[in-house]
């Protein structure tokens, strides 16, 4: 007579699923300079340094001019690491420049949509 015994639970929250989980994940380099800032800017603010970009980047690319700023102060970024040779700096700021493009085009279809 053999006795199994149950599997312990697991610790923690079930995993959602993954239509229901946080989005994409967009690495980016500061330099160290930008990155106090963005610290500093993150605990007057009392929010994490991920919260903090998450909201600014939200905020910022609200409008059409914002995306803008947004695109070009991140081509200025880029540029500059590019100048100083770090490729792998330059496409974390490629890959920001995209995510947001992506947020200025989905929410051209989300006003279009309101409209229609």
């Amino acid at each position: 007579m053999s006795e199994t015994t149950p599997m312990p639970k697991r610790a923690g929250r079930p995993r959602l699923p993954k239509r229901e989980a946080k989005g994409e994940i967009v690495p980016v380099r500061f330099t160290p300079t930008d990155r106090r800032r963005i610290a500093e800017a993150a605990q007057a603010s009392e929010m994490s340094v991920s919260e903090w970009t998450r909201k600014m980047l939200v905020e910022f690319s609200g409008t059409e001019a914002d995306w803008k700023k947004v695109i070009a102060l991140f081509g200025k970024i880029r540029g500059g690491y590019e100048q100083a040779g770090d490729s792998g700096a330059a496409r974390r700021c490629d890959d920001v420049i995209a995510f947001v493009r992506k947020i200025a085009v989905d929410s051209r279809r989300q006003r279009f949509r309101q409209q229609g």
